[in-house]
């Protein structure tokens, strides 16, 4: 998952504080702050993302128009987490959690607790697995979610191999961005520090960059 800044509550032309009438109303402001990827599988949707409740509206009423409980999901994640009552300390969420070291991310399209955690920080990743339906356990081969994932690792590998032997850049910005799957291209282009800091500064807006000061330090909440 992309560790992800929302920033705070949008502005009103005149630099008030938009209080939104229907959740529905933040998804402009999501898909400008955090572009057009699911929060939680990365998959990029142009249209079709649905804005997600971190804690269900059903258990949670009053934050059912709370900026601060908005992300972005797909309709597979979305219907994955389903109504459960989520208690934020249980999961690594992109949000809050530097998300990038729960993870790792293999090129059969399986994503993995990473196996530098702690077995305590290995459950909580799990969890936040398994809430999505992205564990190796839970889900299906036939999922869009792996076979996208599949997709971005066989594009990603052909864009380094390209890149090595001399093309640009800029040749190849606007697919890596419309592949989506940031973590796989951070994953295959990880010994390339220019490719990274274009991924993390540029690429894909509303990347969590504090969370990149110090790549050795343990999961950081942000």
């Amino acid at each position: 998952m992309r560790p992800v800044e929302r920033g705070e509550l949008p502005l009103d032309e005149n630099g008030e504080p938009i209080l939104f009438k229907q959740y529905k109303e933040a998804n402009l402001f999501l898909k400008e702050r955090l572009g057009k990827y699911c929060s939680y599988c990365e998959m990029y949707i142009p249209a079709g993302l649905y804005v997600e409740h971190i804690q269900p509206k059903h258990v949670y009423p009053l934050k059912e128009l709370d900026w601060d409980n908005f992300l972005l999901a797909c309709c597979h994640c979305n219907s994955s987490k389903g109504k459960t009552d989520i208690i934020v300390a249980e999961y690594y969420l992109p949000h809050k959690d530097n998300t990038f070291l729960a993870f790792e991310y293999i090129d059969n399209g399986s994503i993995i607790p990473h196996s530098q955690l702690t077995s305590q920080q290995q459950n909580l990743a799990l969890n936040s697995l398994k809430l999505f339906n992205l564990s190796q356990d839970t889900c299906s081969q036939n999922d869009p979610r792996l076979l996208q994932r599949r997709e971005a690792w066989r594009i990603a590998k052909e864009t380094y191999d390209d890149l090595q032997n001399g093309a640009q850049l800029r040749t190849v910005q606007n697919l890596i961005i419309g592949t989506g799957n940031w973590s796989v291209w951070m994953t295959v282009f990880q010994d390339n520090p220019k490719i990274l800091s274009w991924l993390i500064n540029d690429a894909f807006s509303g990347t969590c960059q504090q969370c990149f000061n110090a790549l050795n330090l343990p999961i950081s909440r942000h």
